[in-house]
């Protein structure tokens, strides 16, 4: 039997998600959610909390939220281009809950001439959507902890094998790096976590 499930708190990233992309937007208009794989639950827990938190921006309309980008870059982008190619005239913010469906989506909207047009909100770093940001042309990355998961998760361990009581859901963070804070310690940390060594 599982002692503890140390994790992200997935709902609450696509619920920060919301909250970023809504304020960029200034609170109106018209969104896309890129889902990413079926079956994934950790991304389908972060499109349910984007979709609920939208609950709380009666302006914000949703366009396409049934479309999967699959797990490549490449079938983002494909569909990425698909979904830009449909809504092009109305589209006002994008979110994508992993980051390979962001790196797709990134070179969708710089073919459609809409990056930096489009607000954009992403889940997870890379070196493609941190130069974004820092062009203004995302306005934000949801960030995990992959320092704390590991520390919390050995920890939790330790103390369930010593008989102690432990949580049976622990979070281990969920942060927005935008543009505005992303030069700060605590998130220049999370989006450039140290590479380990081959």
């Amino acid at each position: 039997s599982i002692a503890s499930y140390v994790a992200t708190d997935n709902e609450k990233g696509g619920r920060l998600g919301a909250q970023c992309l809504a304020e960029a937007m200034g609170k109106k208009g018209n969104v896309i959610l890129l889902r990413y794989n079926v079956g994934s639950e950790s991304t389908q827990l972060r499109e349910e909390g984007f979709l609920a938190a939208l609950k709380d921006y009666p302006d914000i309309k949703v366009l396409s939220d049934n479309q999967y980008s699959g797990t490549t870059r490449d079938s983002s982008l494909d569909v990425s281009q698909r979904l830009l190619l449909s809504f092009r005239d109305q589209v006002n913010g994008v979110f994508v809950v992993a980051e390979p469906n962001g790196v797709g989506m990134l070179g969708a909207l710089k073919g459609a001439q809409l990056d930096g047009k489009v607000k954009f909100v992403g889940f997870d770093p890379s070196p493609a959507l941190i130069d974004a940001m820092t062009q203004d042309k995302m306005q934000g990355i949801v960030l995990q902890d992959p320092d704390t998961m590991g520390y919390l998760a050995v920890k939790t361990m330790v103390r369930h094998l010593r008989g102690e009581k432990v949580e049976k859901r622990i979070s281990t963070g969920e942060y927005v790096a935008t543009p505005a804070n992303m030069n700060t310690p605590e998130i220049k940390k999370l989006l450039f976590p140290p590479q380990l060594e081959e």
